[in-house]
Formats: C-alpha cells, structure tokens, sequence
C-alpha cells in the first residue's frame, strides 16, 4: 500500500509537471504574440519617425540653400548699392572741394565745407555698418521663421 501511494504521489508529481509545463507554454504563446504586436507596433511607429526626420531634414536643407542663396544676391545688391554710394560721396566731395577753393570763398567758409563733407563720410560709413548689423539681423530672423515652418 505505501508502494501504491509513492507511485501515486509520483505520478500526481508528474501530472502536475506536465500540466504547468503545458500551460506555461501556452501562456508562453500568448505572451510571444502579445510581444509580436508589441514589436510591430513599435517598429512601425519607429519607420513613421524616420520618414518624418527624412523630411525634415529635406526641408532643412533647402531652407539653408535658399537662404545661402538669397543671402548671395543681397550681398551683391548691397555691393553694388555701395559702389554707388561710394560715387556720390566722391562726387559730393569733388565739389565740396571745388566750392572750398573756389575764388572768394573765405578760410572759414573752406572749412566748414571740407568738415562738412568729411562728416557726411564718416555719417554714411556708420550707417553702413549699421545697416549690415540690420541686415544680417533681418536673414537671421527670416531662416529662424523658415525653420519654424517645418517644424510646426
């Protein structure tokens, strides 16, 4: 009778066993394929998020060479309006200088044209440097509206 209950026991034993092992491996299979969604979902959503930084960064590097681009024909614009600039104040001078040496004209009066004239030189050198300021702030402000855009 006790050999009749160890076998009992031991195969209440391997009952049991093979029932948690065969419900573990079921539950095993409903937890890989809870994961298989898990991982699909994930890389999907990953695969989304390539795209998009994908066309971020077309966006990005179209606003920079347009901008590089624009910045170019500014920059040519402002040489030119330099240049220009630079002719008139030349001209101004030339005739401050021939009013200045002009028969009759006083010492006094010969001054204060030449000093005239040298202010009016200085005063356009400071507003040109001011104007480079601004227009290197207004690019900066137009590139950061520009990137705002692709962001949003």
């Amino acid at each position: 009778m006790l050999a009749a209950l160890k076998l009992g026991a031991i195969a209440g034993a391997v009952g049991l066993a093979a029932g948690l092992t065969i419900g573990a491996s079921v539950q095993g299979w409903r937890l890989g394929a809870q994961l298989s969604k898990i991982e699909a979902a994930a890389s999907k959503q990953d695969a989304a998020h390539r795209t998009k930084e994908r066309e971020w960064g077309k966006s990005t590097l179209k606003i920079m060479e347009d901008s590089y681009a624009e910045a170019e024909t500014l920059r040519a614009a402002v040489a030119r309006a330099d240049a220009a600039g630079r002719r008139l104040l030349d001209a101004g001078s030339s005739h401050a200088a021939a009013a200045a040496s002009a028969t009759g004209t006083s010492p006094a009066a010969a001054a204060a044209i030449r000093l005239h004239s040298e202010l009016r030189r200085e005063a356009d050198d400071f507003a040109g440097e001011v104007a480079k300021h601004a227009d290197a702030a207004r690019a900066a402000g137009l590139l950061c509206e520009r990137f705002d855009t692709v962001t949003r």
